[in-house]
């Protein structure tokens, strides 16, 4: 068996539920679908043609009074403002499509009423005016690769072209206020103008940027069938891997997908609406359907891609698919046909519910009276931010006897010590859904069909009860993680790391052991598997490296960090990046009123970052004595380099015992983002492990890894601290709830000046395996 094929054995592509973009309808506001019906109790009665024309006298008559939501009174309405008489007339129960949604569950919500009810809100200039304002500055003061992002990325394995986001989002604004008068074309409705502004921002193809107004991401939509693109006699088509429409249709080609080429209707798809990865190998990956992991229940469990579920509004009511089958027994001439692939609608764990459109806005969109940050859709990412504030704490009370140190944040839910979380974007979408089914292959409100379908019979033949067994043996599953060694390979093993987000306090422990078992049973190659890795804990990303590869014990871990000199304390930065910072001025008023605060810590307080020339906290305000760069097209204000403070030992290093030094090479599927991308770098660019990517375009290069240069910072979470620190902020919240963030830190590779998010020699994989039909979902 070669080692390509070997790879491939027990390992598998985790692809998320959600898509990341979203999509933007093309009807007009009005009520046509709802035109021939009326409420009869929960049902819809078709009206006769002599009842339709008085209300279709009616109908035209307040499509011509619908106004805009008139601006609210305050500037920051701490409730949902006073339904107006445009919307007041939407609501006629004759006339809301809200109502006619609010009152359906599945199986009988539509595409259209959805469609219907999202373009029935009227768009309130003021409210979108102040949404364009408060990006338009996030993007300006705080995003770190303003400068950057302008530059075309075409060098392989990058496909991004630049965006010069500050431009585009003043021609939204030309856009949205024009009047009829000028070039613009302005905007349909509220969902049209959110819609263009998600995909703006998704332009930059970076997970860490979002502007993401969940208001419109309340239902989950679904094809009936699972998409794959394998390659066979060295040709990549588009195929169906499973049909939930009980038609017999795995292993057919989609030629075409409305009119456009199978394969290339789909990467044109993710490439616009799914900003994943600069890389559009990757991008194709995440749209079409993989494998996960589940550690708890120690299975693969396949999930679909991007294309065909999602939690944006689709663009078509319905998708035409031109397919080829081969012959069978059912079709002995084989299958050529056009087939109609229409939308199952599901509601998502955040809808509320509704009974017209007010009502909708105020119970699924409209911001909590209370900002404060709360949950994991917020948590803190890339910063140690309790664990430094913890430790100046406990300094400062031993300094000065008192309990006058700074303390941590009110608002944070876990631990002291408790590393930072990274969240990528479809990972946070990943929460608004329903719980997984019971059978990983049959989706809500789908049936099963009787006996195993080709896809089933596949899995069949090398899985029992969702375990690997005939190919591998499972040795031993942590928490999080998954040992595995082949059958017919005895001295290989298999890490799988499905996730960075493990359970800290567990896993330190459970890791040795499964290095510990492999060894034992004699394993001298070992593959990490990190397919569909979507990141976690910053903590961790440093501790796995400095777990496989210890550096010199040339200190006490026991020891305090500032107690050490700087030699010493080499071991707590081993795989430590160096960062930099803006200098705009929001920022340094914010780092100014930090360092002298005693009783709050931001992300910008200049002592929570360590100087990696001598390896200490800073002292000063490093904010303060920035300077100035121009990098691409414009002199931007950095920081000097930084170190983010990294607290060790998470994973002793002595844990991993592997007497015999291992061979290792990594595998992913290029979706390993943010905190496993850190990983990665230093894995393969670092320590020289020989890296194999799998899928993506044929023969193409593809990614190992994405995303994994930067910190990330929330909107809700910068204007907490303002709020905090008593400075007045240079932006306001967003009307809607949502995900709005940018990162706010970069990383560099060792003394390269280009950033690693931009540096795509970085990423390249050496080696790139395509999937076949007998690998995609294995």
């Amino acid at each position: 068996m070669s080692l390509a094929k070997c790879l491939f054995i027990g390992l598998s592509v985790s692809l998320v539920l959600v898509g990341a973009g979203s999509q933007f309808g093309t009807g007009s506001v009005d009520a046509a679908p709802l035109a021939r019906t009326e409420l009869s109790g929960p049902h819809l009665v078709p009206l006769r043609s002599s009842q339709w024309e008085p209300l279709e006298k009616r109908l035209n008559q307040a499509v011509e009074q619908l106004k805009p939501l008139a601006p609210p009174s305050s500037p920051l309405p701490q409730s949902p403002p006073a339904p107006l008489k445009s919307l007041q007339k939407r609501q006629d129960p004759q006339l809301d499509p809200c109502t006619i949604l609010g009152g359906k569950v599945e199986p009988d919500i539509t595409y259209s009423m959805v469609r219907d009810c999202y373009h029935n809100v009227p768009l309130n200039k003021t409210e979108a005016n102040n949404a364009l304002s408060t990006l338009y500055t996030l993007f300006r003061d705080y995003y770190i690769f303003l400068d950057y992002s302008r530059l075309d990325h075409q060098e392989k394995p990058y496909t991004n072209p630049g965006v010069d986001i500050l431009s585009e989002l003043d021609r939204m604004g030309l856009k949205l206020n024009d009047d009829g008068q000028g070039a613009g074309e302005g905007f349909k409705n509220d969902f049209d103008f959110q819609t263009k502004m998600d995909l703006l921002v998704n332009r930059l193809n970076d997970a860490h940027a979002n502007y993401l107004a969940l208001c419109y991401r309340k239902f989950l939509y679904t094809q009936p069938f699972e998409l794959y693109a394998p390659v066979i006699n060295n040709k990549q088509s588009l195929r169906i891997l499973r049909d939930n429409s009980d038609q017999g249709l795995e292993d057919c080609e989609i030629l075409s997908i409305n009119g456009v080429l199978g394969l290339d209707a789909v990467q044109s798809w993710v490439d616009t609406h799914f900003g994943y990865s600069k890389d559009r190998g990757v991008r194709l990956n995440k749209a079409l359907s993989g494998m996960i992991y589940n550690a708890q229940r120690q299975e693969w469990v396949l999930y679909p891609g991007q294309f065909t579920s999602r939690s944006a509004l689709p663009e078509d009511e319905v998708l035409n698919y031109r397919i080829q089958c081969p012959p069978s027994e059912a079709h002995p001439q084989g299958r050529d046909e056009t087939i109609e692939g229409e939308w199952n609608v599901f509601r998502l764990v955040t809808w509320q519910s509704f009974d017209d459109t007010e009502s909708y806005l105020r119970n699924n969109c409209y911001s909590d009276t209370d900002p404060t940050v709360k949950g994991n859709l917020q948590k803190r990412d890339e910063q140690d931010h309790l664990w430094q504030t913890w430790r100046r704490l406990e300094r400062r009370q031993s300094v000065d006897g008192a309990l006058d140190g700074k303390t941590r944040d009110a608002d944070a839910e876990y631990s002291l010590v408790a590393a930072a979380v990274e969240i990528p974007r479809d990972a946070t979408l990943m929460s608004l859904l329903p719980p997984a089914p019971a059978s990983p292959l049959a989706m809500p409100g789908q049936k099963r069909q009787d006996g195993l379908s080709a896809h089933e019979k596949r899995q069949d033949d090398s899985t029992q009860d969702g375990i690997l067994t005939s190919v591998a043996d499972l040795v031993y599953n942590s928490t999080s993680m998954a040992f595995y060694q082949l059958k017919n390979f005895p001295k290989v093993g298999v890490v799988v790391i499905p996730t960075h987000m493990i359970s800290l306090s567990k896993e330190g422990v459970e890791f040795g052991i499964g290095f510990e078992r492999l060894d034992i049973l004699g394993v001298e190659n070992i593959i990490l598997d990190m397919t569909g890795n979507g990141g976690g804990y910053v903590n961790f990303a440093y501790d796995l490296i400095d777990s496989l590869f210890p550096p010199p014990k040339n200190s006490n871990p026991d020891q305090e960090a500032d107690e050490m000199d700087p030699e010493a304390i080499g071991i707590y930065w081993a795989s430590v990046y160096q960062s930099d910072l803006r200098t705009s001025s929001s920022i340094m008023a914010l780092a100014q009123a930090d360092f002298v605060n005693k009783t709050y810590t931001s992300y910008f307080n200049p002592e929570s970052y360590f100087n990696p020339v001598t390896g200490y906290e800073f002292e000063d305000n490093f904010f303060l004595g920035g300077h100035r760069e121009r990098r691409v097209h414009s002199p931007i204000g950095y920081t000097s380099r930084v170190w983010m403070y990294h607290n060790p030992m998470y994973l002793p290093l002595d844990r991993v015992r592997i007497n015999k030094n291992p061979t290792f090479i990594v595998l992913t599927d290029g979706a390993c983002g943010s905190a496993c991308g850190m990983s990665m770098n230093r894995l393969k660019n670092r320590h020289g492990l020989k890296s194999y990517a799998v899928g993506g375009r044929h023969e193409e290069d593809l990614s190992l890894f994405s995303f994994a240069g930067a910190s990330v910072y929330s909107l809700d979470e910068i204007l907490n601290d303002f709020d905090k620190l008593g400075v007045d902020p240079p932006m306001r919240r967003m009307r809607y709830k949502g995900i709005y963030r940018v990162p706010v830190m970069e990383f560099f590779w060792e003394d390269n000046p280009v950033p690693i998010e931009y540096n795509p020699k970085l990423y390249k994989a050496d080696f790139h395996l395509d999937y076949t039909p007998e690998t995609a979902a294995s």
